[in-house]
């Protein structure tokens, strides 16, 4: 497994922990996505470190077990695989989501005997789908509008989405004047 985790250290955060959900490895790609070095988590946190509480809460109450850490654990505690997507939460408080999977490391006999979870960054995905979709309703707004008015307030809204933190903006002409 330490192979592993060096070579996945670059995309993913590599988590082992034992049958109670205690770290027991911390991968360097789980150090730099989530600003938490080894030393300060190995034996002393659970799975549930970087995850938004409330999430997990919210998590455990549709699945009717008692805690987040049950909710990450209850597919993989099973023998199972389970992936979805979770916000994660680094050490300086900021949010990220991520795709996160957990599956069981199973003992000789098949039992259960830790687990293993993977996370990946899905921002940057994810900014791209939320682009991809404002492009769509701009083009879509282009080919159902006849008023230019209506229409550059059209694209106006879209570009707030398009260019998100970006430096950039919407100008309109009209007669050799910009509006």
């Amino acid at each position: 497994l330490s192979g592993l985790m060096r070579g996945a250290a670059g995309i993913l955060a590599v988590v082992i922990c034992d049958r109670a959900g205690v770290i027991r490895d911390w991968g360097a790609g789980a150090e730099r996505m989530l600003g938490h070095p080894a030393a300060e988590v190995v034996g002393r946190a659970d799975l549930t470190l970087g995850h938004d509480p409330a999430e997990l809460a919210a998590r455990a109450a549709e699945l009717g077990v008692a805690s987040g850490l049950e909710a990450l654990i209850a597919g993989a505690h099973e023998g199972e695989t389970e992936q979805r997507e979770w916000w994660h939460v680094r050490r300086d408080g900021t949010r990220f989501p991520a795709a996160r999977v957990v599956a069981p490391i199973l003992d000789r006999d098949g039992g259960v005997s830790g687990y293993v979870a993977l996370s990946r960054d899905v921002t940057r995905r994810r900014r791209e789908a939320d682009e991809h979709a404002a492009l769509q309703r701009v083009a879509t707004a282009v080919a159902a509008e006849g008023a230019p008015a209506a229409l550059f307030a059209r694209v106006a809204r879209e570009a707030v989405t398009l260019l998100r933190g970006d430096a950039g903006g919407v100008s309109r002409f009209d007669a050799g004047t910009a509006v």
